[in-house]
């Protein structure tokens, strides 16, 4: 019998909206609220913007994180998305941050964390 200690998703954003990938505030702001109507909790946030373009970014949550990195000029972003708490609705979040990056599509991954087995000795 195994047991995760946590979901990792891993998502990759295509066909986004250029201009929606340049604005660290409304990507910060929009990311919180996303977080906050899927059950999150926030503890603190970084958004740092790169000369000429594109964003990294993280938000804290109690149940883990957020992190966001785009490439404007591509029209793409990465994030992914770890929480060891079974309240985080991962797959409605995915769905939020997709609107939010007004992406075509995406391709999503899911990963098990910290699996430990309970009959290894």
């Amino acid at each position: 019998m195994t047991k995760a200690l946590g979901q990792h998703m891993l998502i990759d954003y295509f066909d986004c909206d250029s201009l929606s990938l340049r604005d660290t505030k409304v990507l910060e702001a929009a990311f919180k609220a996303a977080i906050l109507e899927v059950g999150g909790t926030i503890v603190t946030s970084i958004f740092h913007t790169f000369s000429p373009y594109g964003i990294s970014g993280i938000v804290v949550i109690s149940e883990s994180h957020v992190a966001l990195h785009t490439w404007p000029e591509k029209n793409i972003a990465s994030v992914d998305i770890f929480s060891c708490s079974s309240k985080l609705d991962l797959d409605q979040l995915a769905v939020l941050i997709k609107k939010i990056l007004k992406s075509g599509y995406h391709n999503q991954r899911l990963f098990e964390r910290g699996i430990h087995f309970s009959n290894c000795a």
